[in-house]
């Protein structure tokens, strides 16, 4: 074997050992309704942090802005639960009161579906019945855009499929335990121990979300014999391929 060739095969081993965790994640998040969950995410308005966490959840809490201070809402909270243990999701919220006197309220609504549990939690200063009057079907329209997602652009689809990518490597990855600035040094290393991964997500990223999972297993079986098999196994496999397109090419002209 020569050195090009082990060189390659450590690569590989490296990518099985170190990124099959994260790139699995990934391809799970999308079967599991991850690509309608993300686009919901990118068309609320207002800013967003996301974190995933095991079981696999992915929970992103929306600052959304309307009207003025005293008809606004204040967190918007969705979270996806989802893989073999959908149902795992947190504590449902309660209403308090602030420091200012301000009275929150709060409120949740479920979906649950084969492959998820979607919640979707309100910290609001109106009342269920004032927040329904004001705001009028809008929780019942993320439910049903995660639930039956609608045609999105190109552009918007590939969006909506590398926005929370992060958040599954960071969450995959944790060394430096901490505060902020471990989060911030846990990133990088995440995406530094995870480069060789980063060639194989493209290929993840453009099948469609029903074939992603067999691709990916598919990758991984073929990483697998490439570093298990000798060299001369994949000749041998070849040179069988390239005998029996010959023998096809001749049947067919006959």
């Amino acid at each position: 074997m020569s050195k090009k060739q082990y060189l390659v095969k450590a690569l590989i081993a490296y990518t099985l050992v170190i990124c099959t965790g994260f790139l699995f994640a990934y391809a799970e998040f999308r079967v599991c309704g991850g690509d309608a969950f993300s686009a919901v995410v990118l068309s609320l308005p207002g800013s967003h942090g996301s974190r995933w966490s095991r079981p696999p959840i992915m929970t992103c809490e929306q600052s959304v802005r309307w009207g003025v201070a005293d008809d606004e809402v204040a967190a918007l909270t969705l979270t996806l639960s989802y893989g073999k243990k959908p149902n795992v999701v947190p504590d449902p919220p309660q209403s308090y009161d602030d420091p200012s006197g301000v009275h929150w309220y709060a409120r949740r609504i479920t979906a649950v579906e084969s492959r998820f549990t979607l919640c979707i939690d309100v910290r609001t200063t109106l009342s269920q019945q004032a927040f329904e009057s004001r705001y009028p079907g809008l929780l019942a329209g993320v439910v049903r855009e995660v639930r039956s997602p609608r045609r999105l652009s190109l552009s918007d689809t590939l969006r909506s499929r590398v926005v929370l990518i992060p958040e599954l490597v960071a969450g995959r990855y944790t060394i430096f335990p901490g505060g902020a600035m471990a989060s911030g040094l846990n990133d990088l290393a995440a995406m530094i121990i995870g480069l060789p991964g980063w060639l194989i997500l493209p290929v993840l990223i453009l099948a469609p979300s029903w074939l992603v999972l067999p691709v990916f297993w598919l990758l991984v079986t073929l990483g697998f014999f490439y570093v298990v098999l000798p060299q001369r196994a994949w000749g041998w496999m070849k040179t069988a391929v390239v005998r029996a397109s010959v023998h096809l090419r001749r049947k067919e002209s006959r």
